[in-house]
């Protein structure tokens, strides 16, 4: 049995599976003609037939909300970010909080997994950009609800609701665009 290994990057367009041919010239003159390679489809990160080649995935939000518990100015609020996937999210991974203008400052982020468990997670806090960028260490899987926890000081000032926009990017290149 020989093994060849082809690494490639996929692209970033989602595409179905095709069927593969395999065919050999020597260079003797003989030949095998061209046949069909069998695949063992499987789940693979949350996707159906992943271990299929040549799928390609979107990663996507299936479900994305945002609350608060305090509006009041200069009061210490917790922003509840609550989010599932179309497919596992491998680790690790930064989300991206934009848009959070008016917010004094940030001093806690802790992703949820029950009222027990609770994980605190490294953040960067960029003021002038009003973007809120924490990382995740651990996989994410697909259609489970995942909750985040953003302690904040509220500003000063009266302020319409905007909203947020998240975004996920992932060490291995892929990326959930940012979306309302």
């Amino acid at each position: 049995i020989y093994t060849l290994a082809i690494l490639f990057k996929n692209g970033a367009s989602a595409q179905n599976s095709s069927p593969l041919f395999i065919s050999c010239n020597m260079t003797s003159g003989s030949f095998i003609t061209s046949t069909k390679l069998l695949t063992k489809s499987h789940e693979l990160l949350g996707v159906e037939n992943g271990t299929d080649p040549f799928l390609v995935w979107v990663p996507d939000f299936v479900e994305k909300t945002i609350s608060q518990e305090s509006p009041l100015a200069l009061s210490i609020n917790t922003l509840r970010l609550q989010v599932r996937f179309n497919c596992d999210i491998v680790a690790p991974m930064n989300f991206t909080l934009n848009g959070v203008a008016g917010i004094q400052a940030c001093s806690r982020v802790v992703y949820v997994v029950n009222e027990s468990i609770q994980y605190e997670l490294a953040f960067d806090w960029a003021q002038h950009d009003a973007a809120l960028i924490f990382k995740m260490d651990q996989n994410l899987l697909k259609n489970h609800i995942h909750i985040f926890k953003v302690v904040v000081t509220n500003g000063g000032q009266n302020q319409r609701s905007r909203l947020p926009y998240v975004s996920v990017s992932m060490l291995s290149g892929a990326w959930i665009n940012a979306s309302e």
